[in-house]
C-alpha cells in the first residue's frame, strides 16, 4: 500500500497553512467607537442553523442576518463547558491558562474568579471609552468569576426566558445610547439548553405528538416558568438518561430545533427593534454559541464530550453598514480569536489580545489561516479532556484512561471521518497529531503557571461564596462527577502514556 496519503496528512499535521491575505477592495475594515452587540445562544450546534445548511427553517431571522454579514464556516469553542468556554472569549486565553472553571455546589466545587493579571473584553472596551453592559441568564455565567469586570456593575445574570433577556437588553442598550459614550452589550441566553421545552407555536411545529418517556416529561414541564424549568431539568427531565432509546433521541432532536427556533423569533424581534432605532446599521454585531450539544452521536446526551458536536458553534460578525454582508469564511477558527478581532474592527488603541488570532484578514481573503484549535474541560479532577483539531485530523486526551494508552490518546481523520467514529491505527499521522496536542497543551501549562506567578495573582484563580440563589442554579445546572479541574501531578501531562504516542 502506498504511503503518499499518510504522509500528507502528518504533513498538514505538522505545519499550519496560512492563507490569509487580499483585500476587499473597500479599504480597512476598521469602525472607531461603534456600538458593539455580542449575542450569545448557549448551546447552539452550528449545525442546527439554516445559514450552515440545516433544512428544517429552524432560524430565518439568523439566516437574514448572515446575509448581512461574514459567515465563519468552520469555529470551534474552546470548551463544551458554559464558564470555561465564555472566559476564554472575554479574555483570549486558553481555558487551562485563564483558570475559571464551571461550578457545581452539589459537589462541592467552588466557583472560581479570574485572577486580576487577566485582561478581560469588558475592561479593555472600558479603557477604551466605552459604556458596557450585560443581560445574561445565569447558572455558570456569574458575574463575580470576572465577567462583571469593566462593566461598572452592570452586569446582570438571572435565569429567565430569552423573550425577557431581549427585552431587558433593548432597555439597556437605550440607556446606553443616552450616554455620551459608545456602548457595548453583551446578552446571553440559555432557550436552547436542555430542558428543551419550546413553547406550544414550536413544540407543535417541531415535536408533535409527546413520544416516549421524553414526552411525558415535557407535558409536565410545560405549566412551569422558564426558570422553573431549568431548575428541575434533573430530577425531573434528564432523570435516567441513560435508557433512553433511538426514538427519544428523535424526539429530544426535535424539541432542540423547537427551541431553536423560538429563540431565532425572539432574536428576530431584537434585530428588527435595533433596525426601528436606527442603531443596527451603524452597529457592529456578533452571535455566537459557547458550545454545541450532543444526542448520542457518541453515546451521550448534552454537552460533556470535545467532539465536534459540542464544540462546532456558529460565527456571524455583521459589520456596521452590512459591509461584506453575505460573505463566507472557510478554514479552522476558535471562539479566543473573537477579542482579538474586535479590537482591530474598532481600532482599539493599546489594546492587545495575549492570545487568539484576528479574524479581520480572513474576512476579506474568505480564509482563515487554518491554525489548530484547542479545546479542554477542566471541570473534573482526574476527568481532564483535552482536544485539538487541524485541518486534517482531530486528537483527543482524556486523563481518566490514563492507564490504558489506546483509550488515552485517539486521532481522528476528520476528512475521512467527520463524525469521529473511527480512531486512527498507529503510524505517522498519529503520531504527528499527538505530538502537536502535546506540544499544545505544554503551551498553555506553561503560561498558566506564568500567568499564575505574577505577584498580581498570586494563587491563581481565587474561589469566592456565592449567594442562595446562585447556588440553587448551579444545582440544577445538575453536574454530577468529579472535583475541580486540578491533577495531583501538577497538570494533566503528568498522566499522559510513558510511552508516549504510538
Amino acid at each position: 500500500m502506498s504511503r503518499g496519503p499518510t504522509l500528507r496528512l502528518a504533513l498538514a499535521l505538522m505545519v499550519a497553512t496560512a492563507c490569509d491575505g487580499g483585500s476587499d477592495g473597500e479599504g480597512k475594515l476598521q469602525f472607531p467607537g461603534a456600538p458593539v452587540l455580542l449575542i450569545s445562544i448557549d448551546t447552539l450546534r452550528a449545525d442546527r442553523l439554516g445559514c450552515y445548511g440545516y433544512d428544517r427553517g429552524t432560524s430565518p431571522h439568523l439566516d437574514a442576518l448572515a446575509q448581512e454579514s461574514v459567515l465563519f464556516e468552520d469555529v470551534y469553542a474552546p470548551s463544551c463547558k458554559t464558564a470555561e468556554s465564555h472566559m476564554s472569549l472575554f479574555t483570549s486565553l486558553p481555558v487551562s491558562a485563564h483558570g475559571v472553571t464551571n461550578a457545581s455546589v452539589r459537589l462541592g466545587v467552588a466557583p472560581t474568579a479570574l485572577c486580576k493579571n487577566r485582561l478581560t473584553l469588558g475592561q479593555m472596551l472600558r479603557r477604551s471609552g466605552y459604556w458596557n453592559t450585560a443581560v445574561a441568564c445565569g447558572g455558570n455565567l456569574m458575574p463575580d468569576m470576572g465577567f462583571v469586570r469593566g462593566f461598572e456593575g452592570r452586569f446582570d445574570s438571572r435565569l429567565r426566558d430569552v423573550s425577557e433577556i431581549v427585552d431587558l437588553t433593548l432597555a439597556q442598550i437605550d440607556a446606553g445610547l443616552a450616554q455620551e459614550r459608545p456602548v457595548f452589550a453583551f446578552m446571553h441566553t440559555y432557550q436552547v439548553h436542555g430542558p428543551y421545552v419550546p413553547p406550544p407555536p414550536y413544540l407543535e411545529r417541531f415535536a408533535p405528538g409527546y413520544r416516549g418517556v421524553v414526552g411525558e416529561r415535557v407535558r409536565r414541564f410545560e405549566s412551569l416558568s422558564f426558570d422553573e424549568q431549568f431548575r428541575a431539568m434533573h430530577e425531573g427531565f434528564w432523570e435516567g438518561e441513560e435508557s433512553f432509546g433511538p426514538e427519544d433521541t428523535a424526539y429530544l432532536s426535535d424539541l432542540y430545533d423547537g427551541e431553536i427556533a423560538y429563540t431565532d423569533a425572539e432574536l428576530g424581534r431584537l434585530l428588527d427593534a435595533l433596525r426601528q432605532r436606527g442603531v443596527l446599521d451603524r452597529m457592529l454585531v456578533v452571535v455566537f454559541s459557547d458550545h454545541g450539544e450532543e444526542f448520542a452521536e457518541h453515546g451521550e446526551y448534552q454537552h460533556d464530550q470535545l467532539y465536534r458536536e459540542s464544540l462546532h458553534v456558529p460565527l456571524l460578525v455583521r459589520l456596521p453598514g452590512g459591509r461584506l454582508g453575505g460573505t463566507r469564511v472557510e478554514g479552522l477558527a476558535s471562539l479566543v480569536d473573537v477579542l482579538p478581532t474586535l479590537v482591530e474592527l474598532l481600532a482599539l488603541e493599546g489594546q492587545q489580545a495575549p492570545g487568539g488570532r484576528s479574524l479581520v484578514t480572513a474576512m476579506q481573503s474568505k480564509r482563515t489561516a487554518d491554525e489548530p484549535v484547542l479545546a479542554e474541560r477542566t471541570m473534573f479532577a482526574g476527568k481532564y479532556l483535552a482536544a485539538l483539531r487541524t485541518p486534517a485530523a482531530t486528537a483527543h486526551f482524556a486523563e481518566e484512561y490514563s492507564a490504558e494508552a489506546d483509550r488515552a490518546l485517539t486521532v481522528y481523520d476528520t476528512a475521512a471521518d467527520p463524525g469521529e467514529l473511527q480512531p486512527l491505527p498507529g503510524g505517522e499521522a498519529r503520531t504527528a497529531s499527538l505530538t502537536l496536542l502535546y506540544r499544545r497543551l505544554g503551551e498553555s501549562f506553561a503560561l498558566r503557571a506564568q500567568l499564575d506567578a505574577d505577584p498580581e495573582c498570586q494563587a491563581g484563580a481565587e474561589a469566592y461564596v456565592v449567594s442562595p440563589e446562585q447556588n440553587a442554579e448551579l444545582n440544577a445546572l445538575g453536574y454530577v462527577e468529579g472535583s475541580d479541574g486540578t491533577s495531583a501531578g501538577g497538570t494533566p501531562l503528568d498522566c499522559w502514556p510513558e510511552d508516549g504516542p504510538r
